[in-house]
């Protein structure tokens, strides 16, 4: 027994080293653990974070798209309201006009203010559609050129109907333009059912809206 005993004491400065060698094991692969949880909820953070920027980004620009598409139907609508005839500050109204120089300013103050509306929708959405190329790929404002450029071509048939009707251009260029009138006014006039243009600016916006909401998910 006092043999055992000399034994164990004489031993034990090698156990304590060996204690110690294990301990600072255990503590390096404690540390290695609590990193690598770390690092996983870290990047589990940053996924989500991700997620719910691209989300956000995603549901803004679908809102956006839908006031910009509204916009321009209403700007091709048929029936016109008294004010938007109404002078705004840079216009006022001009005594002793004919009744041809009433109506082109009357109709131009008109598209004028719809096409204000127009770009106070597409402004916001270019904008969002600038953070969504820097997020996600240049593609989506390709995805989106498709719906802007029909705002473009009804803008140019506005352009060529007030031409048409301006009294200030000599009869021959008043012709000229009014003669592209029979395409023009399919795009500029909403004829509602069966009306091409808008069946187009709504399939347009249907693709776009497929890509979009993929990022919702």
């Amino acid at each position: 027994m006092s043999y055992c005993i000399n034994l164990t004491e004489a031993d034990w400065s090698l156990t304590k080293d060996l204690f110690s060698i294990i301990s600072t094991f255990v503590s390096a692969a404690a540390v290695a653990v609590a990193f690598y949880f770390g690092r996983e909820g870290l990047n589990t953070w940053r996924r989500q974070l991700r997620g719910t920027a691209d989300h956000e980004l995603a549901r803004r620009l679908l809102i956006e798209l839908h006031h910009y598409k509204d916009a321009i139907h209403a700007a091709r609508d048929i029936a016109f309201l008294s004010e938007e005839f109404a002078p705004d500050e840079s216009d006022q109204d001009v005594g002793g006009e004919s009744f041809e120089e009433q109506r082109y300013r009357n109709m131009s103050r008109a598209y004028r203010r719809r096409f204000r509306v127009i770009h106070s929708c597409s402004a916001p959405m270019r904008a969002s559609l600038l953070e969504a190329d820097l997020m996600w790929s240049e593609q989506t404002s390709e995805d989106f050129k498709s719906v802007l450029d029909l705002e473009r071509e009804l803008w140019i048939a506005v352009r060529r109907y007030l031409e048409s009707i301006n009294p200030s251009n000599p009869p021959d260029v008043r012709q000229r333009y009014y003669a592209r009138w029979a395409a023009d006014k399919k795009i500029v006039q909403d004829l509602y059912d069966g009306d091409e243009y808008r069946n187009m600016l709504e399939d347009k916006v249907k693709q776009v809206e497929s890509v979009v909401k993929r990022k919702l998910l």
